[in-house]
């Protein structure tokens, strides 16, 4: 009983295997067909995250620059809370979208500071920035970076100054990095 039981089961496996086998190569050429069309799709998808990104423009120059400065200089209320932004993750998420945390964390850590109540702002000068009606440099870095370059020579606050951007492209352009150099005392800051 002990051997028919055995042979019963040896059997049982051996044409499951088979039906198993069959199956799988009955449909072996529909999957190897479906898999090389996967694999085109996402040879696809990663080439379109390759593909060059939009030209940088003047309108993207001014857009960033403008859209960060506005956030320092936001609606506050009479005690300097900010009145659209109640925590530093939101104001932090804000610049996010036109700037590197790198290049905002100098400007949010010293315009800015949070309590219980809300965010404040420092009442103080304005850091040296773009000033769009003056002349500048754009230089192609790369397709994915540029970098521009402006002097300003009649500020009365902070003197002649030189000013560089640098914007990235990743998901979209955002400022990267901004050097200030003082034209009076050649101090970088």
């Amino acid at each position: 009983m002990k051997r028919l039981i055995i042979a019963f089961v040896t059997v049982l496996i051996i044409v499951s295997g088979t039906v198993f086998v069959s199956a799988y190569v009955t449909r072996s050429p529909r999957t190897t067909s479906e898999s090389y069309n996967n694999r085109s799709a996402a040879v696809n998808d990663k080439a379109s995250l390759t593909e060059t990104p939009p030209s940088f423009t003047e309108r993207d120059i001014t857009r960033l620059t403008d859209r960060y400065i506005a956030l320092i200089k936001q609606e506050i209320d009479a005690e300097y809370r900010l009145v659209e932004v109640s925590t530093m993750a939101e104001l932090y998420a804000a610049f996010d979208d036109i700037a590197t945390r790198q290049v905002s964390e100098a400007h949010v850590s010293y315009y800015f500071t949070e309590t219980e109540d809300g965010v404040y702002l420092r009442p103080t000068e304005l850091p040296p920035w773009f000033e769009k009606d003056m002349p500048y440099t754009l230089t192609q870095v790369s397709d994915e970076e540029v970098m521009v370059e402006q002097t300003v020579e009649d500020l009365e606050l902070y003197g002649p100054y030189q000013i560089r951007f640098w914007f990235s492209y990743t998901d979209q352009w955002r400022i990267s990095q901004v050097d200030t150099t003082s034209l009076e005392s050649n101090e970088v800051s």
